[in-house]
């Protein structure tokens, strides 16, 4: 009887495994339905831990579970720090032959110029070669030429060409931008931006252009219900938890074949809404670079009050929830991150140095 429950418990893990490595291959209506899948993965990743612990002596089941934590890497390696992490230094900052991007969802900055003002002046703190805004407030509420008087030393812009109620994305460059497109998304407010940055010759002659994306993908929703006290509020939630989560993975399903046709390296950033074990970010990912592989910041920092939202949904509170993303593609590489104190809105600023090969 104990070697049927060992059995029954192993395939259990097993399922659940290959369920967590496989998601980002399921159908985005198929992967929607299960919600909250990518919030077990650390929580399975440990218990498999404790049950290889438990069966140790059982050889047949110590070489499956073996097997099952090699495999869980696959899903969990953007959790886990670079040694590199570990050194982390002013210097790297400030060395030649890198780019800087700051990324940040700024909640239409509070629609208040003392939130403008101040929030790009932290920014500019950073010195950042590119800024990437998401959820730039709509001109009539906010003008433009306020915003670009605050980041007056950047030149170029690019902004959607179509001035939406919300949800709105601008970038700022030291760099000419040059091929600039928007891109929406039917039934929502959600899109994002493709532009590629002409690099100066200095900086590297082997990549003169790279591609950048600066995106907004669907959010959770849980935001717009949390005043509800009804008793059917968790139900609704579940329900448009699954259903904004379909549209996250058809929305990244969209960016990600943008990022596969690109004749240039890219840098991949914004609001993805969704955390690194999730289908929509592991589609967007794949075969990209996190910048944010370490132990700067908080590791189990919620980059949003989104995050602490879905925190409290998780397993475990202590999951980390984070939803804002900078990724970059080979031969680009990560050098440095940051997350700096600051904190307006609901996000909170991202900032990565990038090395461009000479």
């Amino acid at each position: 009887m104990k070697a049927v429950i060992r059995y029954v418990i192993v395939v259990l893990l097993a399922a659940a495994t290959l369920l967590m490595l496989f998601l980002p291959l399921l159908p985005s209506s198929t992967a929607g339905y299960l919600p909250l899948v990518p919030f077990c993965a650390i929580p399975l990743f440990f218990v498999s831990l404790l049950t290889l612990f438990l069966m140790w002596k059982h050889k047949k089941e110590r070489y499956t579970l073996l097997c099952l934590l090699l495999l869980s890497l696959f899903y969990l390696h953007p959790y886990i720090p670079s040694v590199s992490s570990l050194f982390y230094s002013l210097e790297d900052r400030q060395q030649s032959g890198t780019l800087t991007v700051v990324s940040w969802n700024c909640d239409n900055f509070q629609l208040k110029e003392d939130t403008l003002n101040t929030s790009a002046a932290v920014i500019k703190s950073l010195h950042p070669d590119i800024i990437c805004l998401q959820e730039r407030p709509h001109t009539s509420l906010l003008s433009m030429e306020k915003i670009k008087k605050v980041f007056a030393d950047y030149p170029y812009i690019v902004t959607n060409n179509r001035e939406d109620e919300v949800l709105n994305v601008i970038i700022f460059s030291r760099y000419p931008l040059s091929n600039p497109l928007s891109h929406y998304f039917t039934g929502t407010f959600n899109k994002y931006l493709s532009v590629d940055v002409k690099l100066p010759q200095e900086l590297s002659a082997k990549i003169p252009l790279i591609r950048l994306f600066n995106i907004h993908l669907q959010t959770t929703g849980l935001n717009d219900l949390k005043q509800e006290k009804s008793h059917d509020t968790w139900q609704r939630k579940l329900q448009l938890f699954r259903a904004n989560t379909v549209l996250r993975d058809q929305q990244a399903d969209e960016i990600a074949q943008d990022i596969a046709q690109s004749p240039y390296p890219t840098i991949v950033c914004g609001d993805f809404n969704a955390i690194r074990t999730s289908s929509a970010y592991r589609k967007l990912a794949h075969r990209l670079h996190d910048t944010y592989r370490g132990f700067s910041g908080s590791y189990f920092y919620h980059t949003s009050s989104l995050s602490t939202q879905l925190a409290r949904i998780c397993p475990f509170k202590l999951i980390p929830v984070k939803i804002d993303h900078i990724l970059v593609a080979s031969p680009l590489q990560p050098s440095y991150y940051e997350q700096p104190s600051f904190f307006s809105g609901d996000h909170r600023i991202q900032c990565a140095v990038i090395k461009i090969p000479k």
